[in-house]
């Protein structure tokens, strides 16, 4: 069998590959074609990826650090907490474009895409990057590792971390307190206390800046 290398051609690779089991992407491959077989896995194969495509690992400053992608069919595309153009806004969604508009960083637009956000170098990276379609947290365990692992480079470059809610400090509790910004999660359950009117945006970039890096800016385009 080819050797599978999902993440060939990016500056991920070399690092991954140094910390990786020699046997892991063989595994995670043989896991998502056993489960693929009589489920409907998302996103699709091309989103999977996604984001350490488009954030590349020396312009990764701030990691937004997800649970697993939204596990209704067409919402799922690659990018924590992202959806693509055209979707109906999730409650979570509108609860980050409210908080973007409180810290100063709106207008917000009517889509929910925030892929204007990993070119600024952050990483919109979920804790599992596949789940089965209506089934949240079906994937967390074949992860673990990659999740770890991803994020154990991005701080020795130098990169922030917001964490929202407990899953996501939890995943990253390894992390230097030092560049690691907690809030609560942005859903509807919690966003009240400790998400929204607490600025993290503006708090992110106070961080970058006293690491000695350039702010983001979180603006969206309409």
């Amino acid at each position: 069998m080819t050797l599978w290398r999902p993440v060939r051609g990016t500056d991920w690779e070399r690092p991954l590959t140094e910390r990786l089991p020699s046997d892991y992407w063989s595994r995670v491959r043989r896991f998502l074609n056993d489960e693929s077989s009589s489920r409907t896995i998302l996103p699709s194969e091309q989103g999977i990826f996604r984001a350490l495509h488009e954030t590349s690992c020396a312009t990764t400053r701030v990691v937004i650090l997800g649970q697993d992608p939204y596990p209704r069919e067409g919402d799922a595309e690659g990018l924590a907490f992202s959806i693509p153009r055209g979707r109906e806004l999730t409650p979570t969604l509108k609860n980050i474009h409210t908080e973007l508009r409180c810290d100063g960083f709106g207008p917000t637009p009517h889509h929910g895409s925030l892929d204007a956000w990993p070119a600024r170098g952050v990483l919109l990276l979920n804790a599992a990057l596949t789940v089965r379609e209506g089934q949240r947290r079906s994937h967390q365990r074949i992860w673990r590792e990659f999740t770890s692992a991803v994020l154990d480079i991005a701080e020795e470059r130098g990169a922030i971390f917001m964490l929202w809610g407990r899953d996501a400090q939890r995943t990253a509790r390894r992390l230097a307190a030092t560049h690691t910004s907690p809030s609560a999660h942005p859903s509807p359950l919690s966003a009240r206390r400790g998400f929204l009117g607490t600025h993290p945006f503006s708090r992110a970039n106070e961080l970058l800046n006293r690491l000695g890096q350039s702010a983001i800016n979180w603006t969206l385009p309409t």
